[in-house]
């Protein structure tokens, strides 16, 4: 839908695809919004739609990734910039797998960062709990500019590696200790400042 209405506005096949992807890639926030508003979002239906709407989202920002240095001119339509844009997305999207895998869990959660002394049992869980949690609001918009500027430096878009930030940030990270209830106010107040910042 938003390829034929982007069609009708610009004739230019790269932008009217972008425009299409870019709808694409909003699934997953307006999807989960739609099925919490019906008292739906924990059904075994949602986790399906959700789990659907997740794979839909991570391809859409593959082609996102591979398109934007197409349409804006930085690379040529070839097979062999294609095949290099592409690799470089497989790079990306696997640097972030192991952040959120390897580097951001702690303790026996870390895998092989586990037996490291001393940062082995730590992780972005202390960072966000740091002050009783006041600074966690910046160290998610710090991570979330960080992958963006990693995105940027492999050639793509800093909101591709910002949106991927959001998607490996756990509500388990920001709960510490045996009292999970202080963490839990924390994460939702700061979901509330990312939605509002998001829809907005």
């Amino acid at each position: 839908m938003a390829y034929s209405v982007a069609s009708y506005f610009w004739q230019d096949g790269a932008i009217v695809l972008l425009a299409g992807l870019t709808m694409t890639a909003t699934a997953v926030s307006l999807t989960m919004v739609t099925l919490k508003e019906e008292g739906l979002g924990r059904s075994r239906a949602a986790i399906g739609i959700m789990t659907s709407a997740v794979l839909d989202d991570i391809a859409s920002l593959a082609l996102v990734a591979v398109l934007v240095p197409i349409a804006t001119g930085e690379a040529e339509l070839t097979a062999y910039s294609i095949a290099i844009i592409a690799l470089q997305a497989l790079a990306f999207f696997a640097m972030v797998t192991m952040l959120s895998m390897w580097i951001l869990p702690s303790g026996k959660a870390a895998g092989i960062f586990s037996k490291v002394p001393i940062i082995g049992s730590r992780g972005i869980q202390q960072i966000f709990a740091f002050n009783d949690g006041q600074k966690a609001m910046l160290a998610v918009l710090t991570l979330a500019v960080s992958v963006g500027l990693l995105a940027h430096e492999m050639g793509f878009h800093p909101a591709v590696g910002a949106y991927m930030a959001g998607l490996i940030v756990r509500e388990e990270y920001f709960l510490l200790g045996k009292d999970t209830g202080p963490g839990r106010r924390n994460y939702k107040r700061i979901r509330g400042i990312i939605d509002d910042m998001a829809f907005t």
